[in-house]
């Protein structure tokens, strides 16, 4: 239950979500909440928009609470942790999520008033943008900031070089990874910034105090294949399509039943999220599909490039240890939620192939 448990939750709280939404809407509520914060707000109709938003992301906050805090405790059951999240964390989610949900609804409802015809064009450019600069954030952290302030490892890089260099990879330095300033987040990667023809990587101290020197060489090959700029494209088009099909649905039903940019964008918007939920879900799972594949096919490389699975299966091996096996997703959550295979799949799938193994 532990491992099936979160996942199926996910599911039923996108489900509830998804219908509250639409019956929100049929059985006239979402009208009459409109109508109502018109009158209020009479004085000030700017609020109107703003106040709507965070109340419904406020509403559907409360009507899956239950649901989402089953599953955070089902999840840290799994990992180990027998204390439940404080209430200010969940508080300060919570007032994210209503910031963000807040500015999205009222981006949308501006775009149906000012661009009626290509609201849905615009968003999904928006969109688009929004993902390819949240997946270069780390990327962009390190870029503006000052590397003379950083610890370097000149002994490092001079031992990786070697290694690197058969994959067309120029190191120049090795730099300290600032520690993360949220408590609860543990994640680590590295960052690999180009510098023209040079590269330069950005570690976790961990990682350079405990890792043996192949193992650090291997995530670096592993890293570089990921964000060949190639697939930087792919990943760009992608989100833009998957946002393109989603959108522009709505849009074509929208024409086709009917519907003409005169009538209320805040509850066109209500409507939007609701189909969101649903049909964005089922676009994402060639996309999972295409990223798992493509996480295969980077392992494969980093074994060419070295000649050896040897380092990536200890790499790997030590992010299982730090994940206990419960917190692994069963294979159909897997198909269905995530962009990585598991980490034992992964293993088992470089140790059972002897195709990859040099020859003896």
């Amino acid at each position: 239950m532990r491992r099936h448990g979160p996942h199926i939750l996910s599911l039923l709280k996108g489900s509830l979500l998804c219908l509250s939404l639409v019956l929100f809407i049929r059985l006239g509520f979402a009208a009459e909440w409109r109508a109502f914060l018109g009158a209020y707000f009479y004085a000030w109709p700017p609020l109107v928009v703003p106040v709507y938003w965070a109340s419904l992301i406020v509403g559907g906050f409360l009507l899956t609470f239950p649901i989402t805090l089953t599953q955070d405790h089902l999840a840290r059951s799994a990992e180990g942790h027998h204390e439940e999240m404080p209430a200010t964390y969940g508080l300060h989610g919570l007032g994210m999520e209503t910031l963000i949900g807040t500015i999205v609804g009222c981006i949308i409802v501006a775009l149906m008033i000012y661009v009626p015809s290509l609201w849905w064009l615009a968003w999904t450019a928006l969109w688009t943008t929004y993902h390819f600069t949240a997946a270069r954030a780390p990327e962009l952290s390190v870029i503006q900031s000052d590397d003379d302030e950083r610890p370097s490892h000149s002994s490092l890089a001079a031992a990786l070089r070697p290694l690197l260099a058969p994959a067309g990879l120029n190191l120049d330095q090795v730099y300290v990874l600032d520690e993360p300033t949220d408590e609860w987040s543990s994640d680590k990667d590295l960052v690999l910034k180009y510098d023209g023809t040079t590269s330069t990587v950005y570690l976790p101290d961990e990682w350079i105090s405990q890792w043996e020197t192949d193992e650090i060489a291997a995530v670096i090959l592993h890293k570089a294949w990921l964000t060949h700029h190639r697939f930087q494209r792919l990943d760009l088009v992608i989100n833009g399509l998957t946002a393109l099909a989603c959108f522009g649905l709505f849009a074509a039903m929208e024409y086709l039943s009917g519907v003409t940019p005169p009538s209320d964008p805040i509850i066109r918007t209500t409507g939007l999220f609701a189909w969101t939920i649903a049909i964005l879900f089922l676009f994402q799972l060639p996309a999972l599909a295409y990223y798992r594949m493509t996480m295969v096919a980077a392992d494969d490389a980093v074994v060419r490039q070295m000649t050896s699975p040897a380092a990536l299966i200890r790499v790997l091996e030590r992010a299982h240890q730090d994940s206990p096996p419960d917190t692994e997703a069963p294979r159909w959550a897997e198909y269905l939620f995530y962009n990585t295979p598991s980490l034992s799949h992964r293993i088992v799938r470089l140790k059972s192939q002897p195709t990859l193994h040099p020859a003896t």
